[in-house]
C-alpha cells in the first residue's frame, strides 16, 4: 500500500510528470517491476534531496 504514499508524496511536491509515469509503468505490469524499482528508488533519492 506503500504506492499510495509514494503517489500522494509526488503530487505534494508537484512533479506531476513522475506520477504519470508510474501509472505507465504499473500499466505496463510486471515486466518493468525491477525497472519500476530502480526508477523509484531514484526519484526517491531526487525527492529527500534537500533543494538548494
Amino acid at each position: 500500500m506503500y504506492w499510495l504514499y509514494f503517489f500522494r508524496l509526488f503530487y505534494l511536491q508537484g512533479t506531476h510528470t513522475t506520477g504519470y509515469i508510474l501509472v505507465i509503468l504499473l500499466l505496463l505490469g510486471n515486466r518493468y517491476a525491477i525497472l519500476l524499482r530502480l526508477g523509484t528508488q531514484h526519484i526517491l533519492l531526487i525527492l529527500l534531496k534537500p533543494d538548494l
